[in-house]
């Protein structure tokens, strides 16, 4: 019947597909002359070559690569954001967005990733929203605001006062985001140029710290 239905499989047909069988649940591939089972991505996608080499698809609830001549299963990260290969060097990706429970508060959940060295990499939502801290960027200052629960610090001092929001401050210096205070965040590093400076009557930058002013 299947032959009857799609024909004879020759080199006219090389490579075609076909879904035939109860309630259309088998697939074939026309190859040497013969129609031979194959899988649902390959039916729906083509068949993996080098012309579609580090292609991806979805099929059947699964993420699959093009690498090898071969539809391998690989990650949903791989399949929103493609391979991480040179041209992508530094790049961010963000995946995810289930909802995070009682464990990460009730807001979104998310995973980031770099690219680096041809590997995605885990990294942070720092990193993601502000980029690598390198030379270029020293000195650099960033925020982060972290949902952290009921109230201004989880079930806590909060209570259930309200969905408290929590910044976190950060300065990039020896090529790595270290947690900084709001005062350098909002005025920047004390240094010389700004010796002597007193900011909202509250600070003073001394000696390349921002000091507390003595009333």
């Amino acid at each position: 019947e299947l032959i009857f239905e799609f024909g004879v499989c020759n080199e006219s047909k090389q490579d075609s597909l076909a879904n035939y069988g109860d309630k259309y649940k088998y697939y074939y591939i026309c190859q040497d002359n013969e129609w031979k089972r194959t899988n649902q991505v390959t039916y729906e996608n083509g068949v993996c070559n080098e012309s579609k080499k580090d292609s991806v698809a979805k099929s059947g609830g699964s993420y699959y690569i093009c690498q090898d001549n071969e539809w391998k299963e690989t990650t949903e990260l791989i399949f929103e954001f493609g391979v991480c290969n040179e041209s992508k060097q530094d790049s961010m990706a963000k995946v995810g967005g289930s909802n995070g429970g009682l464990a990460g508060g009730f807001g979104t959940s998310y995973s980031y990733y770099i690219c680096q060295n041809s590997e995605w990499i885990e990294t942070n939502q720092l990193t993601y929203e502000n980029g690598v801290c390198n030379e270029l960027k020293k000195d650099s200052v960033a925020k982060v605001s972290v949902s952290g629960g009921f109230g201004t610090g989880g079930f806590g001092t909060g209570g259930f006062g309200g969905w408290g929001v929590n910044n976190k401050y950060y300065i990039c210096q020896e090529n790595e985001w270290k947690e900084t205070s709001q005062i350098v965040y909002e005025n920047g590093v004390c240094n010389e140029e700004k010796q002597d400076l007193i900011v909202n009557d509250q600070y003073v930058c001394r000696d390349g710290e921002w000091k507390t002013v003595e009333k």
